[in-house]
């Protein structure tokens, strides 16, 4: 086993990377900003700005798309950094997470968890460029900390600030 060091980067505020496997790509975002790039150039493929700051940024590895969310809006992108669409919510994000899918799923999604306790799935339709929101059912009664996923994909469990969990 042979592991080598690519590539250093460096940022001035606290920031946060996530890394798409298939495409070899970073996304690190710090306060308002989201800079993307490739694990062997020495430059950024796409540098975003956004109003506020970013809470939370994920790429969907098989869809060649990441999702970026502040506050209250989750924007989901090309890898090319092109907006493909977004959603405001009226309630404050407090959680977010990508179903990363196998490539032959046509069907993405991701889950949002909210300060209020409520979970909301996310689906992304390619032909009108819409996000498409279907809240369920509110079983928490405080803020959603965490959701996580089972490695198929089958079901997530969203854990609140008070450590219940629900299995979904």
């Amino acid at each position: 086993l042979r592991i080598e060091f690519i590539n250093k980067r460096s940022f001035l505020s606290n920031q946060k990377t996530t890394v798409n496997d298939s495409e070899l790509l970073a996304a690190t975002f710090s306060d308002k900003t989201v800079y993307i790039w490739p694990f062997y150039r020495f430059s950024y493929h796409k540098i975003i700005s956004f109003e506020r700051k970013i809470l939370f940024c994920q790429f969907d590895d098989n869809s060649g798309t990441f999702w970026v969310c502040d506050d209250f809006s989750c924007f989901l992108f090309d890898l090319n950094g092109k907006l493909f669409s977004n959603y405001k919510f009226e309630k404050k994000i407090s959680a977010f997470t990508v179903a990363s899918q196998p490539l032959f799923e046509c069907e993405r999604s991701a889950v949002c968890g909210f300060h209020d306790g409520s979970v909301a799935m996310i689906s992304p339709k390619i032909d009108s460029a819409e996000l498409f929101v279907k809240v369920l059912k509110k079983c928490h009664q405080s803020k959603i900390e965490r959701i996580t996923f089972n490695p198929q994909k089958t079901y997530f469990l969203s854990i609140d600030d008070c450590q219940n969990a629900f299995f979904w």
